[in-house]
């Protein structure tokens, strides 16, 4: 099994091919996502995405290729690689892997992360694909060994930190992944199951409902406004926590309490958290985190959107 390459030509041109069928992205988002991934995805491919990246994606675009010149060093038949592969097995499945090798056999893959402190590094693809996001990683890799036909991935991770607005970055972290077909399998099962859904079909409401329209509207009307408070909300908030940091700066880290005619500052030391880490128990004891995990029904709910 090998691959068929529809070399880059622009990001739109890209995005189009993209949407035409199964990638790594896609399968990752249904396979760990909830009831409601498939008529999510079932949209995206429909309606080109308005989501044009913010700074955290922007960090990983710009360290990218850094990392994939760190990579060549000690893989130096590993090459960029920004063209979509099809898999010549099925044209109905894709996968755009971030670097391959010049026989096609071994790929690449980079991921770039923020982490809070040291303990949140993963150390080990065990710890990966432990790890909630890492779930979604790993899905990805197998996908496109399973679209290209290669034997194996280097899955590189640059763990980085913020550092009052600056990117600290930790030491590059790679690991040696090999196919697991059981996931693989898992996957195609995802992929055809995507391929053969259909979203409810959308009927004509009875017009004579006049209160089923009017609670349908004042919701939309809710959901808005709720959506531009969120908005302001987040704003207002880093607005704050610039304010905070220009205080301390100002006023110092020890404990006091300050009257600036009228305006009182409190200033309180850091504290030390304390909480349970459910990925280190997933990762040392999984039958026992397999034990203890309960599943709810969840309860059914309602929102409005614009008909398309």
């Amino acid at each position: 099994m090998g691959f068929v390459e529809l070399p880059y030509t622009g990001e739109e041109e890209w995005l189009r091919q993209r949407r035409s069928v199964v990638t790594a992205t896609d399968v990752a988002k249904i396979k760990t996502g909830s009831d409601k991934a498939f008529a999510s995805l079932w949209r995206e491919k429909r309606t080109p995405s308005t989501f044009r990246g913010n700074r955290f994606t922007q960090h990983g675009k710009d360290r990218e290729p850094v990392i994939a010149a760190m990579l060549t060093e000690d893989y130096p038949w590993l090459r960029p690689n920004r063209s979509l592969l099809i898999s010549d097995d099925d044209a109905r499945f894709g996968a755009t892997p971030d670097m391959v090798s010049d026989d096609g056999l071994v790929l690449g893959e980079i991921k770039t992360r923020k982490v809070s402190d040291d303990k949140d590094e993963w150390l080990s693809w065990a710890d990966v694909c432990a790890d909630q996001t890492g779930k979604k990683y790993a899905c990805q890799v197998a996908w496109q060994l399973f679209v290209t036909g290669a034997e194996r991935c280097v899955f590189a991770v640059e763990h980085w930190s913020d550092e009052d607005g600056w990117a600290d970055l930790r030491p590059l972290r790679v690991f040696d992944v090999e196919r697991d077909e059981v996931l693989i399998a898992e996957l195609r099962d995802v992929a055809e199951r995507f391929l053969e859904f259909t979203p409810p079909e959308l009927v004509q409401g009875d017009q004579s409902d006049f209160e089923a329209m009017a609670v349908a509207r004042a919701l939309a009307e809710e959901e808005s406004a709720i959506a531009l408070l969120r908005a302001e909300l987040r704003e207002h908030e880093k607005a704050r926590a610039a304010l905070q940091a220009d205080l301390l700066d100002a006023v110092g880290t020890q404990s006091r309490s300050v009257d600036y005619g009228g305006f009182v500052v409190e200033v309180s030391p850091g504290r030390r958290s304390r909480s349970f880490d459910r990925k280190a128990l997933a990762a040392d004891y999984p039958e026992l985190e397999s034990k203890y995990t309960i599943e709810k029904d969840g309860q059914p709910t309602v929102k409005v959107r614009g008909a398309d």
